[in-house]
């Protein structure tokens, strides 16, 4: 499916954004069990991100939204493996291959002072539709169905919405890494805040054009009347 120059700039924008993430990515970081499993959860949440914007890049917009949850559940592990994870954790995690339940993480992120509940927020209201883009559910597939038949329908702004998601969860899962080595934090937040204020001005200005829209379409549906006197 063909990008239009709005999204093809949204991408370049996303890119750039890679861009700065790995150059203010730690080189290296003082390694053990949990500060290593931290690591390469956050890194798996920035591979993916990186292989959504090039299937955006692409036109495949169906493979890209499939992989917003697996870049969420990769956020979400990271922080647990970096605030939560016991030692017994990290055993069974290399020994035998198993994690605690992803409902148990959440939970255990929700009693962590530094989240602020912010996992907790995000799965209650995104998991069921992330969970439906992934796995072929309704979501995915009514957005194949059109005038024109069965093709690619997902809009310019869900890929919009899309990448300043990723975006986010891109930045925290480099915080995540900076945290983990020891490093400050500051730069990367001045970083995130500016990368969501400039959600909520595209929110604001995406808002503002469907009101436009919206009332020009009510002025056209208005029945016109003749002036008095006319016949």
């Amino acid at each position: 499916m063909e990008s239009s120059p709005p999204i093809n700039a949204a991408i370049d924008r996303s890119l750039e954004l890679s861009q700065w993430i790995s150059e203010h990515h730690p080189a290296t970081f003082q390694s053990d069990g949990q500060n290593a499993l931290a690591v390469a959860f956050f890194s798996i949440a920035l591979d993916h991100r990186g292989a959504i914007l090039c299937l955006l890049r692409h036109g495949a917009r169906t493979s890209a939204f499939a992989l917003a949850r697996p870049v969420y559940e990769a956020c979400v592990k990271g922080s647990w493996a970096q605030h939560c994870a016991t030692e017994a954790d990290r055993i069974r995690a290399f020994d035998q291959g198993v994690l605690p339940a992803f409902d148990g993480m959440v939970r255990a992120l929700g009693k962590v002072k530094e989240t602020d509940g912010v996992f907790g927020r995000s799965k209650a209201m995104a998991w069921e539709a992330l969970s439906d883009y992934a796995h072929g559910g309704m979501k995915q597939v009514i957005r194949w169905f059109g005038a024109d038949g069965v093709a690619p329908q997902h809009s310019e702004t869900e890929v919009q919405e899309l990448m300043n998601l990723m975006d986010v969860y891109g930045l925290l899962a480099c915080m995540g890494i900076v945290g983990v080595a020891g490093g400050s934090l500051d730069l990367h937040a001045g970083k995130a805040q500016e990368v969501i204020d400039r959600h909520k001005q595209w929110k604001a200005e995406l808002r503002a054009s469907q009101e436009r829209s919206a009332l020009a379409a009510t002025i056209a549906g208005t029945p016109q009347h003749a002036p008095d006197g006319d016949i």
